[in-house]
């Protein structure tokens, strides 16, 4: 509440901003300035809350390029909401919550994951009520915790399997996103301050192809502008099947004005040759990733030729459907351009 440590605290972070340009400010435990003691039960924080607002507004003013993020685990609202409106004016909220499920649901053993469906679907449920930023940071890669792949559930093999279905999720899910360093190679040893990252697992030809995937799904997510145009409207993501928990196989599209994106996930060791889904248009859709391709070391059960939908009277939701190669614990891109509206006569 204090004037001279609120000018202190704001004098220091525009001494990163302005001094050593840092990309972004993450504010840690944003929870126990909102509550007392981070206690909900004890009532909101006035002086904290004010000081956050004032501190986002002016480095917002001062350094706009800079992101302002709120590591929050509470359901306080508006944290990424303007000053103006009352908000407490972050950039980016945690979604800690997509975090916990989504890791809880890669731990657990495929046979029983039919019963832990919506841990992958609950996030769109909240998702709107803010700008999520989507982490799999240090804290999930310290303290005994285990790294990102060793918390996959299975063998070595299905747990490189799993980690790119993983990241295909997290790349294709709205929302911005956050790795840390390391598991871009596989690493199955904690993070150490005092050592560098394995850079010799890249000798491995396992590590080296998902090495290579990692880079081809950021590759591939920045050249399609469906994956991240959209990420806080309504209309940009949409699910075709997210109630299937008996074949634990997920299905929904991103879209933009110029085409459709869409991923299919089967998290469970059965493979399909011909997997029916519907679609939100009729035409012919490609393959541009999977997960299991041969050069990512996996099994090569593609789409290598182009897809055709076909019509069905059944589905009220989805007159088109296509049919696709799934291979075990496999994710799939698949796209089709937007056809462009009939002229009217006379136009």
């Amino acid at each position: 509440w204090k004037e001279e440590v609120r000018s202190f605290l704001m004098s220091a972070a525009a001494l990163w901003c302005d001094k050593y340009h840092v990309d972004g400010l993450r504010i840690d435990a944003v929870s126990n300035y909102i509550y007392w003691g981070g206690d909900k039960n004890r009532g909101t924080n006035e002086g904290g809350l004010a000081f956050l607002r004032r501190m986002n507004y002016y480095l917002s003013v001062h350094f706009p390029e800079v992101m302002l993020i709120a590591e929050d685990s509470s359901d306080f609202p508006m944290v990424t909401g303007s000053v103006e409106e009352s908000g407490l004016g972050f950039d980016y909220k945690w979604d800690l919550g997509w975090m916990n499920d989504t890791l809880a649901y890669f731990s657990i053993d495929p046979v029983f994951r039919k019963y832990s469906h919506n841990k992958l679907t609950f996030s769109m449920m909240y998702y709107y009520s803010e700008r999520f930023l989507m982490p799999l940071s240090h804290d999930e890669n310290v303290h005994g915790k285990k790294t990102i792949i060793d918390k996959m559930w299975g063998s070595y093999e299905q747990k490189f399997a799993q980690v790119k279905v993983l990241y295909m999720y997290m790349y294709t899910h709205p929302g911005k996103k956050l790795n840390f360093m390391g598991n871009e190679l596989g690493m199955f040893r904690e993070f150490d301050e005092t050592r560098e990252n394995d850079w010799f697992l890249l000798d491995y030809s396992r590590h080296a192809a998902f090495a290579r995937y990692f880079k081809d799904l950021c590759t591939i997510y920045a050249h399609y502008a469906a994956f991240s145009e959209s990420d806080f409207t309504y209309d940009g993501f949409k699910w075709i099947d997210a109630d299937n928990s008996k074949d634990s196989i997920y299905s929904f599209y991103r879209e933009d004005e110029k085409e459709y994106l869409l991923c299919v996930m089967n998290l469970t060791p059965a493979q399909y040759e011909e997997y029916d889904f519907g679609v939100p248009q009729s035409g012919t859709w490609t393959e541009i990733m999977n997960s299991e391709k041969d050069i990512y070391n996996g099994c090569n059960m593609c789409n290598f030729e182009k897809v055709k939908t076909f019509k069905v009277k059944e589905d009220t939701k989805f007159q088109n459907h296509l049919k696709l190669r799934l291979a075990p614990f496999a994710a799939v891109w698949m796209t089709c351009p937007k056809r462009k509206p009939r002229a009217k006569k006379g136009e």
